[in-house]
């Protein structure tokens, strides 16, 4: 796999980076509030270090860094009877249409009722037989358990742990550990993987650009970038005040803080509700706005308006880890009365201060959503959704698209790196997935500028249906315009050959896998596929008249072999 190119800012902390380590053994404060207000006014940054969990915390094996975002009914992780396994306790059905292998079953009920591969941990759980047929049901949970046990070795004894692990594994959520293979569910998260597990069970696959502002707030972009953006706003710290920066980014996740933004994100009317003299749990408490009492808010002089000050979050959370008798700030202690009073957290005692556990976070996210079924009802009733042609398609990020451009001028993107053309070494002899050479298919691609051009077309449409027609071969337009004019020596490669499987006709736009552009690794191979099974006359009817005029009528017998205009490029070339 060619090597990402990628250039990250490192957040620049100026001066001094005030840490707050607070121990439950020694439970002294380190700097007093005066102290505080003084780092605050002088715009520094402050990690915060949260209290070791009432549990012991085990890790076992070695944490894997990435982790696939792929559609649900096509994933292939824990493929080897876990994922079969599921799928049969839950009586998942194998379903194909346009030619697409897809899932049909409670698992797979979208929010319109409909049959859907794309869809999340929080559609099962708003659906209603899942929740009533299975959920429930104390023999499916004993079936879960004996699945998690089969691809986790450190569930075995807990079996809330292994139907957590379950859910993890069947949904890809989080990251794993190898060797041996291992939940780890009393890891700690950190706020970028709390943010990211809030994101993607709610979300399914689609393209997302990182948001360089947030990327740039938080340190840079990784791999979970994308996902925890798209969450922030609902966050205590959140990028907007610079609460959440490079420091706090990475750091352990406070219980408080992934209560309040599910409560935040999931209940915001009963959330408006709360006055705040309501009990929550025994061991929180309303300290109101304490960040204006300690000195990280300001009363505006001219407008009498309450303002915080850059970070006043982060250096409140920290002020009340110090001093949690003080109590919670008023939006925490709103947030944790929701909580309670919907069953997101279960227990009198919140442990609001401790880090939130991998097994905790999946449980929160589970009781948040059938919370809300009890509140707003199901979003769904029917164990196998109606099929829906249009969404029998299989979602999947564009792995051509662009992240960035580095200092020379070459583009580059996930797993691929623009190279200079005067560097580049095609093998013009390399095969398509549709039998078609790179060689065969720029000669396609040469003719259709032709006919497109006779046809009257500006030259935007022609670029934008080269693009097409080039993707729809297996490969890329700028990979074909790479290969050389004249023909090259074939000798030590093997003879090309006519094939009547160049297929260039519009498809559904859908993709159905990642590929990879010769035009845009070291590799010098291309390969990809085309989509499949496509509403044909629907596709006809949104292409523009001269498109149309060049494919001709759908109804009517096509011949989409290789034309005989386009030439074996190397008949005739020296051997």
């Amino acid at each position: 796999m060619a090597s990402k190119f990628m250039r990250i800012k490192k957040l620049v902390i100026p001066t001094l980076t005030l840490i707050i380590l607070v121990s439950q053994l020694s439970g002294c404060a380190v700097m007093s509030s005066n102290e505080m207000v003084d780092m605050i006014n002088q715009g520094r940054s402050i990690t915060i270090e949260l209290p070791k969990p009432a549990y012991d915390i085990v890790i076992k094996g070695q944490q894997q860094e990435d982790i696939e975002w792929v559609q649900l009914d096509q994933l292939k992780t824990f493929n080897q009877g876990f994922r079969q396994g599921v799928d049969e306790v839950f009586n998942i059905n194998i379903v194909t249409e346009n030619g697409i292998n897809g899932k049909s079953g409670c698992l797979y009920v979208d929010e319109a009722g409909d049959r859907n591969g794309n869809t999340t941990l929080e559609d099962a759980l708003r659906n209603k037989v899942f929740v009533t047929k299975y959920w429930q049901d104390a023999d499916v949970k004993t079936k879960l358990v004996k699945l998690a046990k089969e691809v986790y070795t450190d569930v075995d004894g807990n079996d809330t742990y292994a139907i957590l692990g379950a859910i993890n594994a069947y949904y890809n959520l989080m990251p794993n550990a190898e060797n041996p293979s291992s939940f780890n569910p009393t890891q700690s998260l950190t706020r970028e993987d709390f943010y990211t597990l809030a994101f993607k069970t709610e979300e399914g696959v689609r393209d997302i650009n990182v948001d360089k502002r947030f990327a740039d707030a938080v340190g840079g972009e990784t791999k979970f970038t994308k996902f925890a953006q798209e969450v922030d706003e609902y966050g205590f710290l959140s990028v907007s005040n610079r609460s959440l920066d490079a420091n706090s980014y990475k750091g352990s996740i406070s219980r408080a803080e992934a209560v309040y933004m599910m409560v935040n994100k999931h209940f915001p009317e009963e959330l408006a509700k709360v006055t705040g003299k309501e009990q929550a749990f025994k061991d929180t408490k309303n300290a109101g706005d304490l960040a204006l009492k300690v000195g990280f808010k300001y009363k505006d002089k001219e407008t009498k308006e309450i303002l915080g000050k850059d970070r006043w979050q982060a250096y409140t959370l920290a002020y009340m880890i110090q001093n949690p008798d003080k109590g919670l700030q008023d939006e925490l202690y709103k947030a944790m009365v929701v909580a309670k009073q919907a069953g997101l957290i279960s227990g009198d005692e919140s442990r609001w201060d401790e880090p939130i556990s991998k097994a905790e976070a999946i449980q929160l996210v589970i009781n948040t959503h059938l919370a809300k079924n009890n509140l707003y009802g199901y979003l769904s009733k029917v164990e196998y959704g109606k099929n829906d042609l249009s969404k029998f398609t299989v979602e999947s990020e564009d792995p051509y698209k662009v992240i960035g451009v580095d200092e020379e001028g070459m583009k580059y993107g996930k797993d691929w790196v623009q190279v200079p053309k005067e560097q580049f070494k095609l093998d013009p002899n390399t095969k398509l997935e549709n039998g078609l050479t790179l060689a065969q298919a720029k000669q396609v691609i040469e003719k259709v500028r032709a006919d497109a051009k006779a046809k009257g077309a500006s030259d935007k449409e022609i670029k934008e249906w080269l693009e097409y027609v080039a993707k729809d071969m297996g490969t890329t337009l700028e990979t074909l315009e790479a290969l050389p004019d004249t023909p090259v020596n074939k000798s030590n490669t093997e003879s090309s050959t006519k094939t009547s499987s160049g297929s260039t006709k519009p498809s559904s736009g859908k993709t159905s896998g990642s590929s990879s552009s010769s035009g845009k690794t070291s590799g010098g191979s291309s390969s990809g596929s085309s989509s499949s099974g496509s509403n044909w006359r629907e596709d006809y009817e949104k292409l523009p008249d001269w498109q149309k005029e060049f494919y001709g009528d759908p109804d009517e017998e096509m011949d989409f072999s290789v034309p005989d205009s386009v030439k074996d490029p190397f008949e005739g070339a020296n051997n």
